[in-house]
């Protein structure tokens, strides 16, 4: 059966269809560009005539016409696409549907919405689970350090011995320390001269994870 062509009957045909159902009307895969093409060549007529007589009969329909025609052209398109944007919903969801009824173009626009709403949903299920699992695998890691060079050692060991491991049990604002200002936050782990380890400790902001040379 040979397709049918564009009319202005065919036009408001198709939009009180769509308008009047919740499924999308079948169309042929080139209907847009086969309507565009109708409306620029009424826009040419249109134009045509309007530079003979602007004020005659036939110039006034056709203005009318392409007005008309080209308000259902962007009503038709509004309506199909909020049909198409919940048929993506429903495809993401797990349903299937049928795509058969799409134009190329909205066929472009149908996979373009499922990636983007899959991808939205994959990052707010991911984004709930990275929340999760930080709260339960979170645990204290002590800062790992460059290996300094054999003429360092004696000098680096003879540091440590005065040093402390600690983990901050709540946020702790900027003090001063020995040689440096500190600010630590709830949980985290650092190593501190023994002195200020003490204080912290004994105050109940951090408690105590390992010291050296004890």
């Amino acid at each position: 059966m040979a397709e049918e062509g564009i009319t202005f009957e065919r036009i408001t045909r198709i939009y009180r269809e769509e308008t009047g159902k919740n499924t999308l009307t079948k169309l042929e895969m080139d209907f847009y560009v086969k309507l565009n093409g109708y409306i620029e060549d009424l826009r040419s007529r249109t134009d045509e005539e309007l530079a003979i007589d602007p004020h005659s009969s036939k110039a006034i329909l056709l203005q009318n016409e392409l007005r008309k025609i080209s308000q259902k052209r962007d009503q038709i398109y509004r309506t199909r696409e909020r049909k198409i944007a919940l048929m993506a919903s429903a495809r993401v969801g797990g349903t299937d549907v049928d795509t058969k009824v799409l134009t190329k173009n909205e066929k472009v626009l149908f996979e373009k919405l499922v990636d983007d709403l899959k991808d939205a949903r994959e990052e707010v299920f991911s984004g709930d689970r990275t929340v999760t699992e930080k709260k339960e695998k979170k645990a204290p890691e002590v800062e790992t350090q460059k290996k300094p060079p054999p003429k360092e050692e004696a000098k680096k060991q003879e540091a440590e011995e005065d040093l402390a491991v600690v983990q901050a049990l709540e946020d702790i604002p900027p003090f001063a320390g020995i040689d440096v200002t500190y600010e630590l936050k709830k949980e985290e782990v650092v190593t501190l001269p023994k002195k200020v380890a003490k204080i912290l400790t004994e105050s109940g902001k951090a408690k105590l994870l390992e010291i050296n040379n004890p």
